[in-house]
């Protein structure tokens, strides 16, 4: 919807990038309307869903983290549930440190973190949870229920 975008070229990169036909590439404009209607369509039909279970046992990543309350170890972790459910009575371990702690809340972000009564595969949302030394966490660490 510019006057100045080069759309050809655009769709030659999304090409060579992503492997598509041209013909695939959907060009859409938030700004005219063109092709709206036909965009959450597609990502419905073209774009799987990520494969999770509710049936195996409890598998996160964590993705990030932040102290909520430095002088109690209070923090606040990102968490995507891959496997399982997550419910706010767990205790979780650390893959990486073996460390075992107890959730004090678990909850979702609408937009502002909003406690929950439970996480399950496929979610992304945060636990809080007081940990001693901030070397017990690393980012990209699997989480999962203490003893198994």
């Amino acid at each position: 919807d510019s006057p100045n975008a080069d759309v050809l070229s655009c769709q030659n990169q999304m090409s060579n990038l992503f492997d598509l036909k041209i013909d695939d590439i959907l060009l859409v404009s938030a700004k005219t309307g063109q092709n709206i209607s036909s965009l959450f369509p597609r990502i419905v039909e073209d774009i799987r869903p990520p494969s999770c279970s509710f049936l195996h046992p409890l598998q996160a990543l964590l993705h990030d983290f932040k102290p909520i309350n430095d002088d109690k170890g209070i923090m606040m972790l990102t968490v995507y549930i891959k496997n399982g459910a997550l419910l706010p009575t767990d205790k979780i371990s650390f893959l990486s440190t073996g460390i075992t702690v107890d959730i004090k809340e678990i909850g979702m972000f609408n937009p502002y973190p909003t406690p929950v009564k439970h996480l399950s595969a496929g979610s992304v949302g945060y636990i809080t949870v007081q940990v001693k030394n901030l070397d017990e966490i690393t980012v990209g660490d699997t989480l999962h229920k203490a003893g198994n």
